[in-house]
């Protein structure tokens, strides 16, 4: 009753960028391949157990490190797949966390209650913590939810 699921993904500076913003792996200014865009290192971590015949618990973890473009002098360093990659300050020395460093921390853990056929209370609480070399982006929350749901499968919003 107990599954585990363990990933890392990785992007390079620049991957999904293009000379012009119209053809770079991008949706409405949204990166299409991953929501971080390019430039960043993650792990992904979730644990799920069937404690109970009724109770199902889960655990997330999600530790991404990515750099960002300066803000001071607009330089790309490859994040933001909607610039141009011809923004770049060089053609070489560029690695993954190139610009300004940050961390993003998120944890979610979920317990899900079957009251009846279909029917079921789901508790959640998530933690979400962004520090980064540039103080003033720095933030955190913590949300916790009580639901209520009736034949419908739990929303998932990772971000």
């Amino acid at each position: 009753n107990l599954d585990l699921q363990a990933e890392v993904n990785i992007a390079r500076p620049f991957t999904y960028s293009h000379e012009s913003n119209q053809t770079s792996y991008a949706h409405y200014n949204q990166a299409l391949a991953h929501p971080v865009g390019a430039n960043f290192r993650e792990f992904v971590g979730i644990a799920r157990y069937q404690a109970l015949k009724k109770l199902n618990l889960t655990a997330k973890l999600i530790v991404t490190e990515y750099g960002t473009d300066s803000t001071k002098t607009g330089a790309s360093f490859g994040k933001d797949v909607t610039k141009s990659y011809n923004q770049r300050i060089g053609d070489y020395g560029f690695s993954i966390g190139s610009g300004i460093k940050t961390q993003l921390l998120y944890l979610d853990f979920t317990a899900s209650y079957q009251l009846k056929q279909n029917l079921f209370i789901d508790f959640r609480q998530l933690f979400r913590r962004l520090e980064s070399d540039l103080s003033s982006q720095n933030n955190s929350a913590v949300v916790t939810s009580l639901a209520l749901r009736l034949n419908i499968a739990p929303r998932e919003q990772v971000f």
